[in-house]
């Protein structure tokens, strides 16, 4: 049964994949004691981890240009369903053992013009609260995954998230692979690839409309490594596809957009 907390992609949160690379590399990280040792399930209990990490990233979705940042990081969950972190509030309410069914309150952060210079003349896009369900089914040793989310930003966009993912220990390593595709509706779409004739008039580029639709399809490898009980090593590294309206956006400047991050995590 997939372990991960709502939501599971860069997009569910906002679309720089900072926040939630730290909230799902320590999610692995919540989860990994049980997948090296069935015996330390935390059913009925509390958990805390702490941690801070470093992440290589685009400046947006869609740029050109990268940058380094670090970010601490901090998740309470209780019973391997309720958790709290920076990544927002999430329940898991129905838990079969191969279907689950979870509910998130989150937020979406800014993209502001000063981001990237790129932006200039487009505007900054306020963040908001936002509202998820997400739907998990294991297949065996394969996770199937369906995470919705609805922004009320000034995107006022809704967000989809449909992959597989699948871990394997193997001696002190929990290895994992994640494939999927995201698709955002109409307002999200024009929100972050459109370009009204106000902003081509100021930015200087050409008028486009981004119609609902995917936009994306991303690869995720990641490796936990448990140098004791408590304290664990994670990495990751990611590479997407912008596709369809999203790929032909004005505003993008590389299609292929790729991410790598580091994390410590102390769960006790």
């Amino acid at each position: 049964m997939r372990k991960r907390v709502l939501p599971r992609s860069k997009d569910l949160i906002r679309n720089s994949p900072l926040l939630l690379c730290a909230a799902l590399m320590v999610a692995a990280a919540q989860a990994s004691a049980q997948d090296f040792d069935d015996d330390s399930a935390s059913d009925g209990k509390w958990e805390f981890v702490l941690g801070a990490g470093g992440f290589y990233e685009p400046t947006f979705e869609g740029a050109k240009n990268y940058e380094t940042t670090g970010l601490p990081y901090f998740s309470i969950t209780y019973d391997d369903r309720y958790s709290l972190g920076i990544e927002g509030l999430s329940a898991k309410f129905y838990d079969s053992g191969t279907l689950g069914l979870t509910a998130k309150i989150g937020y979406e952060f800014d993209r502001d013009e000063a981001d990237d210079p790129h932006l200039a003349g487009l505007g900054d896009i306020e963040g908001g609260a936002t509202l998820g369900f997400g739907v998990d089914y294991a297949a065996g040793p394969i996770d199937l995954y369906a995470d919705l989310e609805r922004s009320f930003g000034d995107s006022d966009g809704i967000i989809g998230k449909f992959g597989a993912e699948v871990s394997r220990p193997v001696g002190q390593f929990l290895l994992g692979a994640n494939l999927s595709t995201t698709w955002g509706n109409d307002n999200h779409m024009q929100s972050y690839f459109g370009v009204t004739a106000a902003q081509s008039a100021s930015s200087g580029l050409a008028a486009y409309e981004a119609g609902a639709g995917f936009k994306r399809v991303d690869l995720e490898l990641s490796a936990t490594y448990a140098f004791s009980e408590n304290w664990m090593l994670l990495g990751q590294i990611e590479i997407g596809e912008l596709i369809g309206d999203a790929a032909h956006s004005p505003i993008v400047q590389n299609t292929t957009q790729t991410s790598a991050g580091i994390f410590v995590a102390y769960s006790f």
